[in-house]
């Protein structure tokens, strides 16, 4: 009689457990991206110099950085705003005939800007590029505050894993029931930007020619959501 009871019980449990675990669910994935534009750019100037002595491609390349870092402060570039991210010096060396050469010793000093004022990067981008040996690059558009635009993103996310679960369960002959779960996908939020430098008329002056479209930038975010399905 006790065997019995025994299982008796483990059956009862048994169904129990196989009716919470059939209940029927969906579970999608909900995404949104929202466009902003941009109020500031980062980007990074680099002076590059090669000369018999370290010495020499150390001052001709400080030289060149501090010609730029004129010319930023004289675009509104602020002293906080810049910073040095790389100084290297290093020989370099050619082939010929099967040997190495040195040619000399090669000097890069690099620095992270961020300019405040994206409708005159175009200006500031010719003033700069005109000192010979600089190279602008890793230019990136963003914008200081993005609550408004990070918050729009994660409420648009939650209605498309919604309407995804709505589809879902019509689809397949059910009716969508309540939510059981929600998480944060945790997704990398992207800002991207498309940039386009274009010249003038020929005729225009150089300092007037380049022109830099920072374009749209955008911010994401990702929800996974679960919900009951009834007949």
């Amino acid at each position: 009689m006790k065997r019995l009871l025994v299982y008796t019980l483990a059956l009862f449990l048994a169904v129990s457990c196989a009716t919470v675990d059939d209940t029927a669910t969906v579970s999608v994935t909900g995404s949104a991206t929202v466009m902003m534009e941009p109020d500031f750019l980062r980007f990074s100037v680099t002076a590059s110099a090669l000369s018999p002595t370290t010495d020499e491609a150390g001052t001709i390349a400080s030289g060149m950085i501090n010609e730029a870092i004129l010319i930023l402060k004289e675009n509104g570039v602020a002293d906080d705003d810049i910073s040095t991210s790389r100084i290297s010096v290093s020989p370099e060396y050619s082939w010929k005939d099967g040997e190495s050469i040195l040619t000399g010793q090669r000097c890069v000093y690099s620095l992270d800007i961020i300019l405040r004022t994206v409708d005159t990067a175009g200006a500031l981008f010719q003033s700069v590029s005109g000192i010979d040996g600089i190279e602008i690059g890793n230019i990136v558009a963003d914008k200081e505050n993005k609550d408004v635009e990070r918050m729009k993103a994660r409420s648009l996310a939650v209605h498309d894993a919604h309407d995804k679960a709505s589809v879902y369960a019509n689809a397949a002959g059910y009716v969508l029931g309540d939510l059981i779960s929600i998480s944060d996908s945790s997704p990398s939020s992207s800002y991207g930007t498309t940039r386009l430098y274009a010249m003038a008329e020929a005729s225009a002056p150089l300092s007037d020619s380049l022109e830099y479209y920072p374009g749209d930038i955008s911010i994401s975010d990702e929800v996974h959501v679960v919900y009951s399905l009834s007949r």
